[in-house]
This record gives C-alpha cells, sequence and structure tokens, in this order.
C-alpha cells in the first residue's frame, strides 16, 4: 500500500473505517440480538431532529475547513501547500482530544437535566473546566510541533519554515477548539441546539470574512488560512462562553426550553 501513495491511503482509511463499522455493527447484533423490522416514524423523528442539527453544524465545519485548503491553493506555492497538509492533519490529531468530552456530555446531560437543573449546571461547569485544562497543553503541543519538531515533520528546509510562521495561529486556533468543542457537548446535552447552530454558522462566516478581506487586499495563502482558522475557533469558544449565563438561568429555574 505505500508504493500507492495517495490511492493506498484512500484504501487504508475505506478499510480502517469499514472495519470499525462492522465490528461495532457484530458487537451491537451480538449484544442485543435485535429482531429486524423497519421502524416506524415515530421512532426515528427525535435521532432525525438532533442529527440534523448535528450534520449542519458538521457540513458548516467541514466547508470551513476546506476553504483554509483552497485559501493556501491560491497562493500557488507547493511549499506552503505541503506545509498546510503538515499543520492541518497535526491540528486535527489534537483537536480530537475534546471529542470524548463533547460525547459524554450529550450523552450524560439530557437524563440529569430533566432531574435537576443545578446538577446539570455542575456538569456543564466540570466540561469547561475539563475542557479548559485540555486545550492549554494541547495548545503548546501544537506550537511545539510546528516550531523545535517542525523538521522532523517536514524535513523540507522551506516546509519547515512555513510552518513555523503559522505556530501561534495554529495554537491560538487549537486552544480555541478544544474548549468550543467541550461545551459544545453542554449545549446539545441541555438541548440548546439552536445555540449550537447559530454559533457555527457565526464562526464559519468570521471565517469567510477573513478570507474574503484577504482576497481582497491580493494576501491569500498560508497565513491568510491560519489566521482565519485561530478566528474560527475563538469566535465558537467566545459565543459558548457567553451563552453560558443564560444556560445557567435556564437550568437554574427548571425552564423547559433548557432541556431537550
Amino acid at each position: 500500500i505505500p508504493r500507492l501513495g495517495l490511492a493506498g491511503a484512500a484504501l487504508a482509511t475505506a478499510a480502517a473505517t469499514w472495519t470499525g463499522a462492522l465490528t461495532l455493527g457484530g458487537a451491537l447484533a451480538a449484544r442485543l440480538r435485535p429482531a429486524w423490522r423497519a421502524p416506524a416514524p415515530a421512532d426515528v423523528e427525535p435521532f432525525l431532529r438532533v442529527s440534523a442539527v448535528l450534520l449542519a453544524g458538521t457540513v458548516l465545519a467541514s466547508l470551513s475547513y476546506a476553504c483554509t485548503t483552497s485559501a493556501v491553493a491560491a497562493s500557488r506555492s507547493l511549499t506552503q501547500i505541503a506545509a498546510h497538509q503538515v499543520v492541518l492533519q497535526s491540528w486535527w490529531l489534537l483537536s480530537f482530544f475534546s471529542v470524548p468530552l463533547a460525547l459524554a456530555g450529550q450523552s450524560l446531560l439530557p437524563p440529569i437535566a430533566r432531574a435537576s437543573g443545578p446538577a446539570a449546571w455542575r456538569m456543564c461547569r466540570a466540561l469547561l473546566s475539563l475542557g479548559a485544562a485540555a486545550a492549554v497543553p494541547l495548545a503548546l503541543a501544537n506550537a511545539l510541533l510546528c516550531t523545535r519538531l517542525a523538521p522532523t515533520l517536514a524535513p523540507d528546509p522551506t516546509v519547515a519554515a512555513h510552518l513555523r510562521t503559522v505556530a501561534w495561529p495554529a495554537a491560538l486556533s487549537q486552544l480555541g477548539i478544544n474548549i468550543a468543542t467541550a461545551l459544545d457537548g453542554a449545549y446539545i446535552g441541555c438541548g440548546r441546539l439552536g445555540h449550537y447552530l447559530r454559533v457555527m454558522a457565526v464562526a464559519s462566516a468570521a471565517l469567510v470574512a477573513v478570507f474574503v478581506a484577504a482576497w481582497a487586499g491580493g494576501h491569500p495563502g498560508l497565513g491568510a488560512a491560519w489566521t482565519a482558522l485561530a478566528v474560527f475557533s475563538m469566535v465558537r469558544c467566545a459565543a459558548n462562553l457567553a451563552g453560558m449565563l443564560a444556560l445557567r438561568a435556564g437550568l437554574l429555574r427548571g425552564s423547559p426550553g433548557a432541556v431537550g
């Protein structure tokens, strides 16, 4: 497979994805032994309602990340394109560390929020604390990868030099995205799906605004891409932090709108 290059990477990804899906499906079938039947519309409606919002948020995030690649490609510099891929892959790897916190919040918060608003608020604060505690070392690790470890990630000296120029925007973006992701779990778990979608839309619009300004000024490229991604992440983080007061008020007064 290594000799296949890009095709080999695609085959390896497909094999890993299907192996995971089949393994999980087999484990669930063995444990639950369900009798297969077509689900009734009433059974799938709650899943569709929530998944539609999550899908929209995922699409907005994916389009935002794709815009960074387009901005770097517009520079027509192969070394900048190579540097962007190196930074983006390491950034993605580190940004996944807060995803389990978000998933835990989405899973654990709904029954807690229905039973006790104060208990749900304590869990939301715990998610914020854990997200912030994880975000700081991950941001520093991102900066380290782009500076001290740049020659290891990119043996080409020109590519390594490009990595160093975006070390701190990448680190700032890493800090914001980890806190924002952890808090996404709090909002989704408490039924604030509208807040989640609004934040994603505003952050994506801010990213596009940075790109438009960069193109208008004739400066698309690696710096513009990572400045935009830092803005995207910090807008998400700031909006989620600002919304915590309203979330707290809703949970403590037992507002039905606070819990899905």
